[in-house]
């Protein structure tokens, strides 16, 4: 259905689908939920920043650093800078700072994640 409770649905499908380690398919229901989102013009909406967080979880799992982090990135954009979703992300990308040696760096966000909440 082209409703936000299809891609909400599709969202959840690609979570299980990661838990089972089945991280091709999850990312494929991921991408479907954002095309859907894209047709309902919902595409900046909080549920889009969960699906690109997911993905970059995912990309994670597959060793897709920079992929990752650009699906952080993406999540930053869509998002409005509040609530939990948000802080999740920062530290997502403060994590991926700290693991390539930009310690000041990743410092910085989880400061901001931490302001957040």
């Amino acid at each position: 259905a082209k409703t936000p409770l299809g891609a909400r649905l599709l969202l959840g499908t690609g979570v299980e689908l990661k838990k089972r380690s089945k991280y091709q398919e999850a990312l494929q229901k991921f991408d479907e939920a954002l095309i859907l989102l894209k047709q309902i013009n919902s595409a900046n909406s909080e549920l889009a920043v969960e699906i690109y967080w997911r993905i970059g979880q995912v990309k994670g799992h597959l060793g897709d650093t920079a992929g990752e982090l650009k699906s952080y990135e993406e999540a930053q954009a869509k998002g409005t800078s509040k609530g939990w979703r948000a802080a999740v992300v920062l530290a997502g990308v403060g994590e991926l700072k700290l693991k390539s040696g930009k310690s000041a760096a990743a410092f910085q966000i989880f400061v901001q994640a931490a302001s957040i909440l």
